[in-house]
């Protein structure tokens, strides 16, 4: 029992002495050699800077051998003193507000969101990091290299930091077309644009932010991009066009994926790539049914459908498809009916003077019904901006519509089958659909005067 205590005890004691011999060790010979390393070049200065002061120097006292002494230790002491002033000047400049004064520059030139403000610093801190290795870096380079290097890079971190900038920088008008051609004509991209196609594909395990940005990128790039020189990318595409609620944020994928279908169509070359993607019109066919849940985003996905779909009717003979025809007939049959009963909603409210400054009446909604007195009604800018949407894609069904009836009589009584239901259930006297196309857009048009009048 004694060995058993008397083993503990020196185990202890020896444990007590280690301890105390490394802390012996920090204070005595890390520590010293720790302050050197960090504060040795200002240690010089100063001590340059005193003896330059000071001045006694030991005297030559005749012997030729230390006759330059003097002089030399007074050049050893100012090249110290000028090495630690240049040093002093850039420890003063890199506490400075240079960056902050950058980012605000940055953030006025470009209008930058707040999330991309982290790799605006990235930006900053690189270039200078380089450019203190080497002066003639920054030469021919900005924040537009600078995200298209990120972008190449395998990191996912700067790749979704380079696809922030591109998004952000190619949100401004005046900058998009330098954006775009720089984009198009570098080195690298081929290989920028196979990794936009890959991220925006629902597929690929790629972050909700990384998609949509990349989704916004690729639609101001879409109006120049061949398809078949990615073989396989219109699958990814299409892939933005799903449904499904187990998708984070799937209605603006949806809208940016019209969006990028409507550019990609602007080149005859892709039209016969669109038309051949299997099942691609029956997934606009339900984007249109699942985005009337949400009012935002339906008005916005029917026009860029409606468009896209006359653009493939419209193509040459030889490219025609009718499936495409039948599609559009769907699509017109599905979206009249929509817009025109929110027409008359809007008529409905202007009728009963429930609406004050664009807003309905407390408890009241044109589209919902009754809400809760807390829930926050749209501003004036809200109401004009849905107005104009209705009103577009009205105007779009209007037009596809004259061009298909004289073709199909069963369409125009469809439309016209439809015009008498609708008038039904708003208690009017039956109209066919051309009467009640130009009924719903004086409705919208007196609706808009109504806002104008109540801003004014």
């Amino acid at each position: 029992m004694c060995d058993v205590e008397y083993g503990s005890v020196m185990i202890m004691a020896a444990a007590v002495v280690a301890t105390l011999l490394q802390l012996l060790v920090f204070v005595v010979i890390l520590l010293p050699l720790g302050a050197v390393y960090v504060f040795g070049l200002y240690i010089s200065t100063g001590i340059s800077l005193w003896r330059l002061i000071q001045h006694d120097f030991v005297e030559a006292e005749g012997d030729p051998n230390k006759a330059n002494l003097i002089p030399a230790l007074v050049v050893l002491y100012s090249l110290a003193l000028v090495q630690g002033a240049l040093l002093c000047y850039r420890a003063v400049f890199s506490i400075s507000k240079r960056e902050q004064v950058f980012l605000d520059k940055m953030l006025e030139s470009y209008h930058s969101q707040k999330d991309t403000v982290q790799s605006g610093i990235d930006y900053f801190h690189d270039t200078m990091a380089e450019c203190e290795k080497d002066p003639s870096f920054a030469r021919g380079r900005d924040l537009i290299t600078y995200a298209m290097d990120l972008m190449a890079s395998t990191s996912f971190e700067r790749y979704l930091s380079g696809t922030r900038i591109l998004d952000t920088l190619l949100e401004k008008k005046s900058a998009r077309t330098d954006v775009v051609r720089r984009l198009l004509v570098s080195e690298s991209s081929a290989h920028l644009l196979w990794k936009l196609l890959r991220t925006v594909d629902a597929t690929m395990p790629f972050e909700v932010e990384a998609r949509l940005r990349a989704a916004r990128i690729l639609e101001h790039l879409a109006g120049v991009i061949y398809l078949e020189q990615f073989p396989g990318g219109m699958q990814c595409i299409a892939s933005l066009l799903e449904t499904s609620p187990s998708i984070p944020q799937w209605e603006e994928a949806v809208l940016q994926g019209m969006r990028i279908l409507g550019n990609l169509a602007a080149k005859s070359g892709n039209l016969a790539a669109i038309r051949g993607t299997p099942g691609l019109l029956a997934k606009i066919m339900a984007t249109l049914d699942q985005c009337h849940q949400h009012h935002t985003y339906w008005s916005k996905v029917a026009l860029e459908s409606l468009a896209l779909i006359r653009r493939l009717m419209d193509a040459p003979r030889e490219s025609k498809d009718e499936e495409c025809l039948e599609y559009l007939k769907k699509v017109l049959t599905n979206a009249m009916p929509k817009v025109l009963r929110q027409a008359f909603q809007i008529q409905t409210e202007l009728q009963a003077g429930t609406s004050v400054g664009g807003f309905s009446a407390p408890g009241t909604d044109l589209e919902e019904g009754p809400v809760p007195q807390d829930v926050r009604r749209p501003d004036p800018q809200q109401k004009r901006d849905a107005i104009h949407w209705l009103d577009a894609v009205l105007s779009e069904c209007t037009t596809a519509c004259e061009k298909l009836v004289g073709e199909d009589q069963g369409l125009a009584r469809q439309l016209d089958e439809i015009a008498a239901q609708i008038c039904s259930e708003e208690g009017k006297p039956a109209r066919n659909w051309a009467t009640l196309v130009i009924e719903a857009r004086e409705i919208l048009k007196a609706k808009r005067e109504a806002l104008r009048w109540w801003q004014g």
